[in-house]
């Protein structure tokens, strides 16, 4: 490990060490739950500004620098105890960082999964709309084909020919100035002319059925009355009468024999 290497990791701890510690000075009445949520608020927020790659080149520094340390007091087994404590700060120094570089990684996974999940919902969405604008079409084509095969009934009403339209029918149905030169206009006027004509058709049938219906019941009537007659007629006819001469004369006077 190079010496400017390991100057610069130096200088990263203590800016760390610093930071934490002026952090702590500015706000001494801060509980620990406070402490706690501003601490990982600002790792947070820390991990979004901070380079990956830059970590990364950090974590390798850091690596580097155990490695050596471990080294270092493997092949020099008699180091003075100041020399030893500063390994061991030295070396706790580097497990902070190495913790602190793990945190940031996982919020940057966190937050890379999290950016992860809502562009799927997007696509989600998105393939969700595509869908049901795929089963509009679908429908719509639908519609398009019912109404190309549909077959309306007027088309098998047998209506008058256009000059005898024009010729019976009024100005008010037939517009001769639209529906000349519009056919879809001119079909709806015959449509509308052969409807009023069988209206008054209708009516005019109507009424025929009711003056056979008077007639009928007039018939029925004198019927009825003649068949009432009838009995009369042969208790009449079956009856002998003997009448006398005198009873003749009691009933009619002497005037029916003058």
């Amino acid at each position: 490990m190079s010496k400017d290497s390991s100057e610069s990791t130096n200088k990263l701890k203590r800016k760390e060490v610093n930071n934490y510690t002026e952090k702590k000075k500015a706000e001494p009445n801060l509980t620990s739950d406070s402490i706690y949520k501003q601490t990982v608020d600002h790792e947070e927020a820390e991990a979004v500004l901070r380079n990956g790659e830059d970590d990364m080149n950090v974590y390798t520094e850091l690596c580097a620098n155990l490695r050596s340390h471990i080294l270092q007091l493997k092949s020099d087994g008699n180091e003075t105890p100041a020399k030893l404590n500063s390994i061991k700060r030295e070396v706790s120094l580097s497990f902070v960082l190495l913790k602190k570089l793990n945190r940031l990684e996982k919020y940057r996974l966190k937050n890379a999964r999290e950016t992860l999940q809502a562009k799927k919902s997007k696509v989600d969405s998105f393939n969700l709309q595509l869908q049901n604008l795929k089963y509009e079409i679908f429908h719509l084509k639908k519609e398009v084909v019912k109404c190309l095969q549909f077959k309306s009934k007027d088309e098998d009403i047998d209506l008058v020919d256009e000059e005898t339209f024009f010729k019976d029918a009024p100005e008010s149905i037939s517009r001769p100035e639209v529906t000349k030169e519009d056919p879809h206009q001119l079909k709806l006027a015959r449509l509308e002319w052969e409807l009023k004509q069988r209206k008054e058709l209708a009516d005019e049938c109507s009424l025929v059925e009711r003056e056979n219906e008077s007639v009928a019941a007039n018939i029925n009537k004198k019927r009825g009355q003649l068949d009432n007659l009838a009995p009369l007629l042969k208790q009449l006819l079956s009856r002998k009468f003997v009448l006398t001469k005198e009873e003749t004369a009691q009933i009619y006077g002497n005037s029916f024999f003058s």
